[in-house]
């Protein structure tokens, strides 16, 4: 793969490695959430949507065989960053339907939805920093479902407002993060490709000197034996040279 082909799979992958606590604490934030609505009786069908986002939730689950597969290589980043969207997508819907359980006027009821919605967007905006798409999967349902149901009343016009800003908000810093951590990976995937040319060419230079010495040492080995063999010469022929000068003069006597 190719470097921003590697920076995207890593940015999915991040996704996924949070996708356990996303689960479990969207079924203990729904429990908490249904819990008190079931006590107020002006609020109808909580179990119901409770039923709905946990059952989402646990459809969510088959998501982890495909991070599995992500990490494999056996399917494209962009088949599990779409896959993901789609649960996110689906997770947003339930937890705008949560203000579709409430009175359309602003009430004790409506009011604790849309703080806990409020937190909720928040924290799954912090652990899905790392896409945007992903951001605006989750966030955009609850933002229609709330200024559908709430901009043509007067006591929720105030409300759909708000919750507008705030989701416009949100996927506007997540937009800004997602590329900031796309600039950090590809910074860091160049820095490793960096590391690791100048380590290979460490291994060559220290290889290359290796062989040089070894020839350096292979040609004083041969200098040294010529060497020897040339001193050897020369003591030989000094040796006949001292005999046949005595040789010579020993004839000379005896003439």
């Amino acid at each position: 793969m190719n470097k921003l082909t590697n920076a995207h799979a890593i940015r999915i992958a991040s996704l996924y490695q949070h996708l356990t606590g996303n689960l479990i604490a969207t079924i203990a934030t729904s429990l908490l959430l249904a819990f008190y609505l079931s006590e107020i009786a002006e609020v109808s069908f909580a179990k119901h949507w409770l039923f709905a986002i946990v059952s989402v939730t646990l459809l969510r689950i088959p998501l982890f065989r495909i991070y599995r597969r992500l990490m494999k290589q056996q399917i494209s980043a962009e088949k599990a960053a779409a896959a993901f969207g789609v649960g996110a997508l689906f997770a947003g819907l339930c937890w705008g339907g949560a203000f579709l359980v409430v009175p359309v006027n602003i009430t004790l009821a409506t009011t604790y939805v849309a703080i806990t919605v409020a937190c909720v967007m928040a924290l799954t905006c912090n652990t899905y920093q790392a896409s945007s798409s992903a951001v605006i999967a989750f966030n955009l349902p609850i933002v229609c479902i709330v200024v559908s149901r709430f901009a043509f009343s007067e006591q929720g016009k105030i409300l759909a407002i708000g919750v507008l800003i705030y989701g416009a908000l949100l996927t506007f810093n997540a937009l800004q993060t997602a590329r900031r951590i796309q600039r950090e990976i590809e910074l860091q995937l160049n820095n490793a490709i960096l590391i690791e040319d100048l380590a290979e060419q460490k291994t060559k230079s220290e290889n290359l000197n290796f062989e040089l010495e070894t020839k350096v040492q292979q040609r004083t080995q041969s200098l040294n034996g010529l060497n020897n063999e040339l001193r050897e010469e020369i003591t030989e022929r000094q040796h006949v040279e001292h005999v046949s000068a005595r040789y010579t003069t020993s004839t000379h006597q005896f003439c």
